[in-house]
């Protein structure tokens, strides 16, 4: 989360993920969807919309 904290677009500095022990979130693939209805994102990296290069 280093790029978020180096981006500038959020106050405060993000310090860690709080939860559980448990399983982390899933994983989906909507390449189906997005082709059916020609979706596409508005940003194709998160560091993107960060405005953040590599």
């Amino acid at each position: 989360m280093d790029r978020v904290n180096r981006s500038g677009k959020f106050d405060g500095k993000f310090e860690g993920f709080t939860g559980t022990d448990g399983p982390l979130g899933k994983r989906m693939d909507n390449s189906k969807t997005r082709a059916e209805i020609g979706w596409e994102p508005k940003y194709p990296s998160f560091t993107e919309f960060l405005g953040l290069s590599n």
